[in-house]
């Protein structure tokens, strides 16, 4: 129901200040939920996030002063990891390799009985290649035999060993004096798994036809085929400041319930669907879009919104509130 100065002038100087100050109650309590109390706990939420922004900086800080300690200790890594792949042998050393085992055991004056690689093993990005061997020789010469595997540049590992006396059979030739041994062992390499001539190929092709198939558009001076022929001003995103509680709804969610004449200019007060009371005056900012308070008639509020249109030129659209009054016998 609209109110006037006129019909608050002729009440009773008692009523006149019970209607003061039950508005001054209600503007205070209006103001305390909805203005001060979402900007309380937004101002909250905004500490918190500067707290832990503020940790985060700490951390990257710390992160930071041992940047080149980090770096030496990647590339010592590194060369570490490369000294390591060239101890891996590739597919076409490994003959190489078995070759050098064997020219080993007779420098050593020893007898292979057996020397059979076995299938390989294949791992995530490298291969081990095993290998049965069986020698017989002194004591002395088989130890000299596995210091010169030791030394080799290649990855060797020794596995299964076993060592017994020799028998009749396998001691021939070698002298009654000399005790001999029979040793048994597997030793395993191990050789970089590489990529095959035909998955090289297959990644080249693939990147040719990324290539050829890769388009740049450029759009200087073109329209825009997706641009909607409405398009709402970003004028708030630009001035980056912080939104009233009114500027967080669609006008559409609001509801005009009064409109209060004064001198000054009239006040109205709108209601949101959860029935909380907010007040407009002429400029107050209201809606999503950017809208702005421009009238607040007798019966309704005129508010108005700015966007561009399709070619890029400002454009306004005024929305109303009206209010619904209520009568004898109904609302109408």
């Amino acid at each position: 129901m609209a109110l006037s100065m006129d019909s608050i002038l002729k009440l009773s100087t008692s009523r006149k200040l019970l209607i003061l100050i039950a508005i001054l109650f209600v503007m205070a309590g209006l103001y305390f939920y909805s203005i001060f109390m979402p900007q309380h706990e937004e101002l909250n939420g905004l500490r918190a996030e500067l707290n832990k922004l503020v940790l985060q900086v700490n951390e990257n800080k710390k992160v930071t002063k041992d940047l080149a300690k980090f770096r030496k200790q990647r590339e010592e890594l590194n060369a570490e990891l490369k000294d390591a792949l060239n101890q891996l042998p590739n597919e076409k050393e490994i003959p190489e390799i078995l070759k050098n085992i064997s020219s080993l055991g007779r420098e050593s004056n020893l007898d292979f009985l057996l020397f059979r690689p076995k299938p390989e093993d294949p791992q995530q990005f490298y291969a081990k290649v095993p290998i049965e061997l069986t020698v017989v020789g002194s004591y002395h010469n088989t130890g000299i035999f596995f210091d010169k595997m030791s030394k080799l540049p290649r990855i060797i590992n020794i596995v299964d060993f076993s060592m017994s006396r020799a028998g009749d059979k396998d001691a021939k030739g070698k002298g009654e004096a000399e005790v001999l041994v029979k040793t048994s062992c597997l030793a395993n390499t191990y050789r970089f798994l590489e990529k095959k001539g035909e998955e090289k190929k297959s990644e080249q092709k693939t990147g040719k036809k990324e290539e050829a198939s890769e388009y740049s558009y450029n759009p200087t001076g073109k329209a825009d085929p997706f641009s909607p022929f409405i398009k709402l001003s970003s004028a708030r995103e630009s001035r980056n400041v912080a939104l009233t509680p009114l500027q967080k709804y669609d006008i559409s969610q609001l509801k005009l319930v009064a409109i209060i004449a004064s001198p000054e200019g009239n006040i109205a007060l709108v209601e949101d669907a959860l029935g909380k009371g907010y007040f407009l005056k002429k400029g107050t900012g209201v809606g999503k879009n950017d809208g702005k308070v421009v009238k607040i008639l007798k019966d309704r509020v005129i508010i108005e919104e700015s966007y561009r249109d399709i070619l890029g030129q400002p454009k306004t659209n005024e929305i109303s509130l009206v209010l619904h009054r209520v009568e004898e016998g109904g609302e109408s």
